[in-house]
C-alpha cells in the first residue's frame, strides 16, 4: 500500500499532543507537573497559615490560593497544548519545522519505507513500538520520540485498510 502524505503545522501539533498524552513518558511528565502544582499549593498554605494575619484574612487568602492552583491543576492539560502550539509556531518562524512536508510512505510486506525530498527511510515492521490513533491520524511509533505520522484524510476511503494492514504486520493493539 501506497499513502502519499502531507502534513501540515496542525498534524504536527495533533502528533505532539498525541505523545504527551498518549505514551507513558507523557503522561508521566504531565502528572509530574500536576503534582509539582499540588506540592506548591501545600507550602503556601503552611505559609499563610504562619502568618499573623487575622482568621478572616487568612480564610480568603487560602480561598484565593486554592482557586489558583485548582486552576492551575485542572487547566494543566489545555495549556501544554497551548504551549506546544507557541513551540511549533516559533519553529515555523525560524523555519526549522522538524517534520517534512511531504512524504510518500510504502507499506510493503517486509518493511515501511518512507520517502521525502531529502531522506530516505526503511522502518521495520518489528521495530513499530506502539499504534495510537486519534480522530484524524495515524501514528507508528517506532521509538520513544519519532513516528510515522498518516493522516486519515491522505489515505481516503482505505482508512480500514491502512489499519488493518499495519495491525496485521506489527501484531499489536491500538491506543487512542
Amino acid at each position: 500500500m501506497r499513502v502519499t502524505v502531507n502534513l501540515n503545522d496542525e498534524d504536527y501539533i495533533a502528533f505532539n499532543i498525541s505523545h504527551q498524552f498518549g505514551t507513558k513518558q507523557g503522561r508521566d511528565t504531565i502528572m509530574a507537573g500536576k503534582v509539582l502544582h499540588v506540592i506548591l499549593w501545600v507550602v503556601i498554605i503552611i505559609f499563610i497559615c504562619t502568618l499573623d494575619s487575622g482568621p478572616i484574612l487568612t480564610v480568603i487568602e487560602i480561598a484565593a490560593v486554592t482557586a489558583f492552583y485548582a486552576y492551575l491543576v485542572f487547566s494543566y492539560d489545555s495549556r501544554m497544548k497551548k504551549k506546544i502550539r507557541k513551540k511549533i509556531e516559533l519553529m515555523k518562524k525560524n523555519a526549522k519545522l522538524p517534520y517534512e512536508t511531504e512524504a510518500t510512505i510504502d507499506l510493503n510486506d517486509d518493511c515501511i519505507m518512507e520517502y521525502t525530498p531529502s531522506t530516505t527511510r526503511r522502518i521495520e515492521w518489528k521495530d513499530i513500538e506502539q499504534i495510537r490513533t486519534d480522530e484524524e491520524h495515524v501514528y507508528l511509533a517506532f521509538s520513544a520520540m519519532q513516528a510515522l505520522l498518516i493522516p486519515f484524510r491522505c489515505v481516503g476511503d482505505q482508512k480500514d485498510q491502512l489499519l488493518s494492514l499495519v495491525l496485521a504486520k506489527t501484531g499489536l493493539q491500538i491506543n487512542k
